[in-house]
């Protein structure tokens, strides 16, 4: 079971594949909700219609287990997680929810800047969380 005080946090952001309907990312966030429940890991997606900005937290080799999924799978492109260990933070999220957001909300973490990693990418992914409208 998952330490709900100190849990492994993962924060990634990533691009829907060009040529990939927007509309698939619905399906993939309702399908991801029970499996993610059924391993412990809790989180939240943030999309703007291109670019994904997921945190998940819970066991570390769940997570990784997770992201390595994620990273092989052809809807996503240019990958790059921007925080990913125990932060001796609680479970920001205690649940799985996905929402929708401006882009311009997204901007700061998929920027590239090499200053928004770790702590500072978490609370900058939690700011937009709270800005953006549940799906």
């Amino acid at each position: 079971m998952t330490d709900h005080y100190r849990p492994f946090q993962l924060l990634y952001v990533s691009r829907l594949a060009r040529g990939t309907d927007p509309g698939v990312v619905t399906a993939i966030a309702t399908s991801s909700q029970e499996k993610n429940f059924a391993r412990d890991i809790s989180g939240a997606l943030l999309f703007d219609g291109s670019w994904f900005a997921q945190l998940l937290e819970g066991a570390e080799a769940e997570v990784r287990l997770l992201m390595g999924t994620i990273d092989k799978d052809l809807r996503h492109e240019q990958v790059e997680v921007l925080a990913a260990g125990r932060f001796g933070l609680p479970r920001l999220t205690d649940r799985w929810s996905y929402r929708r957001c401006e882009s311009s909300l997204l901007e700061s973490l998929t920027s590239g800047d090499p200053t928004v990693r770790d702590e500072v990418a978490l609370a900058t992914f939690m700011s937009t969380l709270a800005a953006a409208s549940d799906v």
